[in-house]
């Protein structure tokens, strides 16, 4: 791919899956009284035909992972199967299928110290499977 290309893409795809993602987005408005700073966007990809969106919502005792799985353009899947697991530097670790909720699946989360989390999710939509792995930091 000659350079300019890579760099029309690079700059434009974060635009293109945001566009991609609004309308799981809009479901996904926190409960009133959250603050914005209590929400955050851990990781958004498209993969295999389908969208995928990762948010965690932090109270101060606990926390919660919201995963949004839609296709192009746009259509919110509502009967996935999404299994969720998160594991810390020290080894620590959460392994839960989460339950639909809130136009997503939502996963409740031990509140989270500072650190590096590593994230395996397992999506079954319809007989597919896909897996997304992801790192993203608490500070």
């Amino acid at each position: 791919m000659p350079k300019t290309e890579r760099l029309f893409a690079m700059l434009f795809a974060p635009i293109v899956l945001l566009i991609l993602f609004s309308s799981s987005y809009a479901l996904s408005l926190p409960e009133p009284g959250t603050s914005a700073d209590q929400v955050k966007e851990l990781h958004l990809v498209s993969k295999e035909g389908f969208n995928l969106a990762f948010m965690m919502v932090s109270e101060p005792t606990a926390s919660e992972m919201r995963v949004f799985v839609s296709q192009s353009p746009g259509k919110r899947i509502s009967d996935a199967q999404v299994t969720v697991a998160i594991a810390d530097q020290q080894g620590g670790s959460v392994l839960a299928n989460a339950e639909p909720q809130r136009g997503g699946y939502t996963l409740n989360v031990p509140r989270q110290s500072d650190g590096t989390y590593y994230v395996t999710a397992s999506i079954e939509v319809d007989g597919d499977f896909i897996t997304e792995r992801f790192i993203y930091s608490v500070n």
